[in-house]
């Protein structure tokens, strides 16, 4: 929904990964939905560009929290929308990435 939109502009969240290889940077291609957002929750991935955060997805499945659950509690969020989190978090962890 629009009032859950951020007036900035979304990025790609590859953007943020450095030194991404073949095949990651083909999978980040088909994580359309993640979004980056300079000055929006932190600078943390977001999706599609609203103030929901992949941590907060990942963080309310981890807790016990089904995708049906999310969906009823923010209806602006897609089934699609929850699937990219998973997935990119996925990618996260099977990568080592720097410190910062």
């Amino acid at each position: 929904m629009d009032e859950c939109r951020d007036s900035g502009h979304p990025s790609q969240v590859r953007d943020m990964i450095p030194n991404l290889e073949g095949d990651e940077e083909k999978e980040l291609e088909q994580l359309d939905r993640i979004t980056h957002v300079p000055g929006l929750m932190g600078g943390k991935a977001t999706i599609r560009g609203i103030r929901v955060t992949v941590g907060m997805i990942l963080g309310q499945l981890g807790a016990g929290t089904t995708i049906d659950e999310l969906l009823d509690d923010f209806p602006y969020l897609e089934r699609e929308d929850i699937l990219q989190a998973i997935r990119y978090g996925a990618l996260l962890v099977r990568r080592e990435l720097p410190a910062t």
